[in-house]
């Protein structure tokens, strides 16, 4: 349950990430499998998520580094933060996809996206097991009956790690069953995810930062994938009522 190097300076942490790659990988895969989707747009699709997902480790960095160098004057790369890189992904997603969008990609824009959810919550779970790992994004003290004590800790703390690798692994089974059903498996990972994540947010122990309203860097964050959901419910739902 610590960050004891492995073999050639790897750790748990390392091999968690790791492993949730691949097993995403191969939830993607797998749920993709089921659609008549043709070869070509399935290796665009395929293309345009590799290089967001680079890049959204990238961002991860940037963000994380932009909020550090607000709390201490000096910019340096160091840490990462998940909610900086989905978003960062996202975006550059979105772009790619319109610089090659075809009628083809249009036709199956939602199946891929809707596929690519689940092996995003469950890459995220192996990822929040592995900070438990590292002992990393701890929670606050407490005597709470789940407390955990971390090595390089004098005191109890909530595991908030395992908390939302909790409800990540709910979210993926959710994403599962919506995903069979057809619906928007988007927009229940940002009223999901984003919901749960500015709340735990509040039992974090490690250096959050405050920023706007007190709140931390990653529940403004969290609050941008919400008001995003809103405005997937609203186009979907009420402005389509009124375009009929």
């Amino acid at each position: 349950m610590y960050p004891y190097e492995l073999i050639f300076g790897i750790t748990l942490y390392e091999v968690s990430i790791l492993i949730g790659l691949i097993i995403g990988s191969i939830v993607f895969y797998q749920l993709l499998k089921t659609q008549s989707i043709p070869k070509k747009v399935l290796n665009t699709y395929f293309g345009v998520i590799l290089i967001a997902v680079a890049f959204g480790f990238i961002f991860a960095v940037l963000v994380q580094s932009f909020w550090d160098y607000l709390k201490s004057g000096t910019f340096r790369l160091s840490g990462a933060t998940y909610l900086g890189g989905f978003i960062g992904g996202s975006i550059v997603f979105g772009v790619l996809y319109k610089i090659k969008e075809t009628n083809d990609l249009k036709a199956y824009r939602t199946k891929v996206i809707n596929a690519f959810i689940p092996s995003l919550l469950i890459s995220h779970f192996f990822g929040r097991i592995g900070c438990f790992l590292e002992g990393c994004c701890y929670g606050k003290e407490t005597t709470f009956f789940l407390a955990v004590k971390f090595p390089h800790l004098d005191h109890p703390v909530h595991p908030t790690q395992l908390y939302e690798a909790c409800v990540l692994l709910i979210l993926f089974i959710c994403s599962l069953i919506i995903y069979r059903r057809q619906k928007n498996n988007l927009v229940l990972y940002l009223f999901g995810y984003g919901i749960s994540r500015f709340i735990f947010e509040f039992l974090r122990g490690d250096d959050r930062g405050q920023f706007i309203l007190s709140l931390s860097s990653s529940q403004i964050l969290s609050m941008i994938l919400i008001i995003w959901g809103i405005y997937l419910v609203i186009k979907q739902n009420i402005l389509k009522t009124f375009t009929l």
